[in-house]
């Protein structure tokens, strides 16, 4: 897999403070992981709590360095706070693009 569809549900009146942590995980990201594609945030039209960051990463070696960076476990945990629930991620294989 070198893609992740990642959906956080979040607290009430902490929308603000949870897309300000994702924009400084970006800017980490761009810095020390150079084997990411893309790292995108969207929100849901339904449901303005819920969060789905699409990612995508050169190989999986690229993923698995994801989850290891010391940047990654200190916004996870400022992270845990603002959410109303875990994340709930999947696992993508890229098949094709434009």
């Amino acid at each position: 897999p070198t893609g992740l569809f990642v959906k956080f549900k979040v607290k009430p009146g902490k929308n603000a403070a949870f897309e300000t942590a994702f924009r400084q995980m970006q800017v980490s990201m761009r810095e020390h992981e150079p084997g990411n594609v893309y790292y995108d945030l969207f929100t849901t039209v339904e449901d303005p709590q819920m969060y789905v960051i699409m990612e995508r990463y050169q190989d999986a070696a690229a993923v698995a360095a994801h989850g290891q960076t010391e940047h990654m476990r200190k916004v996870l945990a400022d992270l845990r706070e603002l959410l109303d629930g875990p994340p709930v991620p999947q696992s993508l294989i890229f098949v094709s693009g434009k």
